[in-house]
């Protein structure tokens, strides 16, 4: 699931932790304008919650990579 930072009505990590207690299996990305240091990503849960981070913008050659690393991991 590719979720930014902010949306409206509940920001892109709490969305991480709610989906999460549906399905621990999820394979959640951040997918944001916002470097991986940045505040609002800076969720102690983050490294549990995501399978990764993208900071827009992105290529579609990169996006695709990604992604096919990311449902590729086992773990």
């Amino acid at each position: 699931m590719l979720l930014d930072v902010n949306m409206p009505g509940m920001d892109g990590m709490e969305c991480a932790r709610r989906i999460q207690e549906v399905d621990p299996e999820a394979r959640i990305v951040i997918f944001s304008g916002y470097e991986p240091a940045h505040g609002k990503l800076s969720d102690p849960l983050g490294p549990k919650l995501l399978k990764g981070h993208l900071t827009k913008p992105v290529d579609i050659i990169e996006l695709s990579r990604f992604l096919a690393d990311v449902l590729s991991d086992t773990q």
